[in-house]
């Protein structure tokens, strides 16, 4: 159990490194909701044992990474069939979070494993001959024959895409198990509601541990960290939640000063019993005869979208579901080759996606891109200028990266040239400010025509009242 003084050293560690690596803004929002979670935390500390993980094997994936550890990582990989795997992000101030760091884990026999810390934020270059070999290792992974639990969707994976480690594709053909609901299912068949026995009412053992009766509402998740001790009667620390995990955690790659160390050393801990306390979570749950549900993915195939002609009526879209109904299977389904029928609810799907798709692809086809836009720029004021100009727009869109797209009305195809050329130094930091300037410059001379106009409406009043 972890003594009050080491709850509070690795709290001051925490604090000490944000100091350096967090905007005061960050620092701020941070205190409000961490009175609750040190009340939390300090609670399981002092109610529970620490976590004890199964045996395992801890690696770093970097480009400090050589590559006989990598063919042995792909090697383990192709000889396991079970695989537990985690995500953790940072968020970086005014743009949102970032991946950081992918754990992986696999998992053999008599509960002994692997545990892969993948740093996205130091991953060799795309040209460095182990890149395709840290590819390899998730190609092996992401196979439809392997079982992947997540404490969550698949979705927290979709935006590690962007390291080309993987691709969507791949996402969504993993045969993955939602941890998280699952856990919610077992709590509900081993521990179902019962009346505590009025004899014993201050008993600790006959008191009752419904998900009702904890405060769980019917959509309520279960946290992982909540989930072990309950289960597993185990404190799993969560101080370092939302800490600055693209640090390089691998000691192997730079050397930090000693409270950097130890920070690192503390967020390397913390990500690896993330995916060892899911490990521990399964096992219990096999051991109660628990049966485990496996969702394929599933996606409206993008095969159909692009074969989507423009002026699709709902009869020849009907035609094309009935030619097309092969693309359209989840992917255990697509090994066995079967074909099945469409349902309502797909149908449904494939017509709103094929509408919104043609609908944007219309409104886009002819567009002005500004890469790195600023972002005080707001929808109203783009459209505001883009009016100003005359330049008849059909459809404006900001990405995440703040990169501003126009649509340009089809008619007026032949002036892209030209507005182009206009607008090339538009939305930018400099624009913005000059934008406001003359704004205030307009605002400074219509105060002026019109306190002129008060004074010659003055003077010709009271000439008016002399000359009577």
């Amino acid at each position: 159990m972890l003594s009050s003084e080491q709850y509070h050293q690795i709290q001051h560690q925490s604090d000490k490194i944000s100091k350096k690596l967090l905007t005061s803004k960050q620092r701020n929002n941070r205190k409000k909701c961490q009175g609750k979670k040190q009340l939390k935390e300090h609670h399981y500390a002092t109610t529970y044992t620490p976590f004890q993980p199964s045996p395992y094997i801890p690696y770093y994936v970097n480009r400090a990474t050589s590559t006989s550890i990598l063919n042995s990582l792909i090697r383990a990989a192709q000889t396991s069939t079970i695989f537990t795997i985690d995500t953790e992000s940072i968020n970086i101030y005014k743009i949102g979070n970032k991946p950081a760091l992918i754990q992986l884990q696999i998992i053999f026999s008599f509960n002994s494993s692997l545990v892969i810390l993948i740093e996205i934020y130091h991953l060799p270059s795309k040209n460095n001959p182990n890149f395709p070999l840290i590819q390899e290792l998730f190609r092996h992974v992401f196979t439809p024959g392997k079982d992947i639990f997540i404490w969550g969707t698949y979705d927290e994976l979709i935006p590690f895409t962007t390291s080309e480690l993987f691709t969507i594709d791949q996402i969504y053909g993993i045969n993955y198990c939602n941890l998280q609901d699952d856990f919610k299912n077992y709590w509900k068949k081993h521990h179902p509601h019962r009346t505590p026995n009025p004899e014993n009412d201050t008993a600790t053992d006959d008191q009752c541990i419904c998900e009702n009766c904890l405060g769980h509402t019917y959509s309520h998740n279960w946290a992982l960290q909540e989930a072990v001790a309950r289960e597993l009667k185990e404190y799993l620390p969560k101080v370092l939640t939302n800490e600055q995990f693209n640090i390089g955690l691998d000691p192997a790659l730079h050397s930090h000063g000693q409270d950097e160390d130890e920070y690192a050393e503390a967020l390397t801990q913390y990500a690896l019993y993330d995916v060892l306390a899911m490990q521990q979570l399964i096992t219990r749950m096999k051991n109660n005869h628990f049966t485990f549900k496996f969702r394929p993915t599933y996606r409206i195939a993008e095969d159909i979208i692009d074969l989507l002609p423009d002026d699709l009526t709902d009869e020849n879209e009907e035609q094309i579901l009935i030619e097309q109904q092969p693309l359209i299977v989840e992917p255990e389904q697509i090994l066995m080759t079967q074909t099945l029928a469409l349902t309502e609810e797909q149908r449904r799907k494939i017509h709103n996606r094929s509408c919104t798709i043609k609908q944007r692809h219309r409104s886009f086809r002819y567009e002005l891109t500004f890469r790195n836009a600023y972002y005080r720029f707001s929808y109203r004021k783009i459209k505001s200028i883009l009016r100003s100009k005359h330049i008849p727009f059909s459809a404006v869109n900001i990405s995440k990266s703040y990169t501003l797209y126009v649509g340009i009305k089809h008619e007026f195809k032949d002036k892209l040239e030209e507005y182009t050329r206009i607008t090339r130094n538009y939305f930018t930091r400099q624009h913005y400010y000059q934008v406001q300037y003359d704004r205030r410059q307009r605002t400074n001379t219509s105060n002026q025509h019109h306190q002129h106009y008060q004074n010659n409406y003055r003077r010709r009043r009271r000439t008016s009242t002399d000359l009577l």
